[in-house]
């Protein structure tokens, strides 16, 4: 019940932080309006290597309501959680969101990104872990923007996209969203570090498209400083437990199998800065 219950109010939040809902008919994007989705499974986006060395290629989910006659729709790209060390595109909690989101009219994509964290287990090496899963989601972002300018496959309205995930995801999506500066990761990586994972913007795929994006959702989820919000930057919508003993509500350690890694900022230091600056944004403790 209470994964429903957030669910549904993470839909409510997401609509009111969003200009979605002007072209809503009919109650779309506030109420289900479709009652099948439509699945294409493992469309490839985008590869890069990952943390071993290796080739990987980079695969996302696609839902679409079934019937829909729609041809710019709002896209919502989710991020599944693990730890940046296990999980995948197809995790009940991704699986659920999308299909619960694409019900109302949105379309979502559920993404595989690189997984692996370095030996030795510190801040510096998951720091590399999150901006190898920030570059992909970025490769994504830009298939949709590549492909709404070519084929127009999956017909997207660019002015409408979303970045999303659950714990590691939202931690990706908040990472896209307000780590926007290389000299913010002073203290986590060096500026070498950074430049050979290749940078902010990655190496994962649809080079020279946009990765702009209209808000971000988190379930779960941190920022490594709370002061990379700024005056100007895209809303959130948050939802998180005051006692999560993973992903700090407020400021503290993330933990990844049992070990305290990351100083982090929760969704809780998020909000706060959020409300100091006027940031539009959502918060739905429990």
């Amino acid at each position: 019940m209470k994964k429903h219950y957030l669910l549904s109010i993470l839909s409510l939040g997401l609509i009111s932080s969003s200009s979605a809902q002007t072209a809503c008919d009919q109650g779309r994007y506030a109420n289900n309006v479709y009652s099948t989705v439509d699945i294409t499974s493992d469309i490839l986006y985008g590869n890069n290597t990952s943390n071993t060395g290796t080739n990987t290629n980079l695969n996302l989910d696609f839902y679409e309501p079934n019937g829909d006659t729609s041809t710019a729709r709002p896209l919502i790209i989710w991020a599944h959680g693990g730890s940046f060390i296990f999980g995948t595109k197809a995790d009940g909690d991704v699986v659920e969101l999308s299909n619960r989101f694409t019900k109302k009219g949105f379309v979502c994509a559920s993404i595989d990104y690189r997984l692996g964290i370095s030996f030795p287990f510190n801040q510096a090496n998951a720091t590399k872990a999150v901006l190898r899963a920030v570059q992909d989601m970025k490769a994504a972002v830009r298939f949709f923007y590549k492909d709404r300018l070519t084929t127009d496959t999956y017909k997207i309205d660019t002015n409408q996209i979303f970045i999303a995930g659950s714990s590691a995801g939202a931690l990706t999506a908040y990472h896209y969203a307000y780590l926007d500066k290389e000299c913010e990761l002073e203290g986590f990586m060096s500026s070498a570090e950074v430049t050979a994972l290749g940078g902010l913007e990655g190496n994962s795929g649809n080079p020279g498209y946009s990765t702009k994006v209209k808000g971000a959702i988190g379930l779960a989820g941190a920022l490594g400083s709370y002061g990379w919000i700024e005056t100007g930057d895209i809303p959130f919508c948050a939802t998180h437990g005051t006692n999560d003993g993973t992903v700090p509500y407020n400021r503290g350690n993330v933990q990844v199998l049992g070990t305290p890694i990351m100083l982090l900022d929760g969704s809780c230091m998020m909000h706060e800065q959020a409300e100091a600056i006027g940031l539009s944004h959502k918060l739905y403790s429990h």
